[in-house]
């Protein structure tokens, strides 16, 4: 940077100033109309053609409002007025500039330009930093008195207002985006919470279709092997007699009955011999040795069932119809139901 002053125009917390003026996030932006308004209003007032709002960084100076210098939007900081200006908490003032041994040298007064007059007051931060000026400039000669100084710094105090309310405006849109990006990451993630939770309860519903579906099935085939069963059961006896039948001799008809794990007996039509398989004497509690007879197997039937039974034989014996009577034993040692099946051998 090039100092066009003829002295040190750096100040010692020129590194803390800096970052407080980076802080307000304005540097090298757009115009806006709060600013420019005011730099306007200062031009009313004094009746000058030139008034700018100065940023000073540590090279450049950049003008967030300029009426009057064109188009221009920064200048280096070695050659800008501001530059002197923030030096002093007060309005710095070069009446006549020509004649200020520090600006004879300067390309703003010396060159074409023509500078004359200068007022420039500081950008107070509220921690004492000052970030810049409220300028106003004339290409004549001219007095400032102290009410014009007056007036200048109440224009430099709104400018700074404006510059915190707009740091204030820029962190709060900067806080409600934040919390705009939150919402909708929770929004997203409650998204694919209530997709995950819908694609379960899909699951859990196809699975409950599945397991209604398998238990029907499950009900049927125990229904289906109940009714084998009893089909087994019946057949099973049915076979027995049929085997009974056919035996010619007592010895195998004896040999048959011993060898079948039910609870049957045979008995003879004619001579009403009774003969009771193995398992018939364990249900009535016999011992395999031991005689049992048919009037003794009529008595070991519940009192309320003897005569049902006797009756129900007498008639399979008379019609050669088959009967099939459940009804309760009482053995030696407990009472159990037991499923009579009876058929006439011819």
């Amino acid at each position: 940077m090039d100092n066009t002053f003829g002295k040190n125009i750096i100040p010692d917390n020129d590194e803390l100033r800096i970052e407080a003026l980076k802080r307000y996030k304005i540097l090298d932006t757009p115009p806006e109309n709060a600013f420019d308004n005011v730099a306007k209003l200062a031009t009313q007032i004094f009746d000058v053609p030139v008034s700018l709002i100065s940023l000073v960084d540590a090279e450049q100076v950049y003008f967030k409002a300029n009426i009057g210098m064109g188009n221009v939007k920064s200048t280096s900081r070695g050659v800008s007025l501001c530059s002197l200006s923030i030096l002093d908490k007060n309005v710095t003032v070069f009446e006549n500039a020509p004649t200020e041994p520090c600006l004879l040298t300067n390309p703003n007064v010396a060159g074409s330009f023509g500078l004359r007059f200068y007022a420039g007051a500081p950008l107070t931060t509220a921690d004492g930093f000052r970030i810049g000026t409220l300028c106003i400039i004339d290409k004549t000669p001219r007095t400032f008195d102290e009410k014009s100084r007056v007036i200048l710094e109440s224009l430099a105090k709104i400018v700074m207002d404006e510059i915190e309310l707009r740091l204030s405006s820029i962190e709060e849109a900067e806080k409600q985006h934040m919390i705009s990006e939150s919402a909708e990451a929770v929004n997203e993630e409650l998204k694919a919470t209530n997709d995950e939770l819908f694609y379960s309860q899909r699951m859990v519903e196809e699975l409950n279709e599945e397991l209604s579906t398998t238990n029907e099935e499950i009900l049927a085939a125990n229904e289906e092997l109940i009714a084998l069963n009893h089909s087994l059961k019946v057949s099973q006896r049915s076979l027995y007699l049929s085997n009974a039948k056919l035996a010619e001799s007592e010895e195998i008809k004896n040999l048959a009955i011993e060898q079948a794990e039910l609870g049957i007996w045979y008995i003879d039509a004619d001579t009403r011999e009774f003969i009771p398989s193995p398992r018939l004497k364990e249900f009535f509690g016999y011992e395999p040795s031991e005689t049992m007879a048919y009037d003794a197997a009529l008595n070991h039937i519940r009192e309320d069932y003897r005569s049902i039974v006797g009756a129900k034989v007498e008639e399979a014996i008379a019609s050669g119809e088959a009967y099939d009577l459940e009804y309760p034993i009482i053995s030696k040692k407990k009472t159990i139901d037991y499923d009579g099946l009876g058929q006439l051998e011819n």
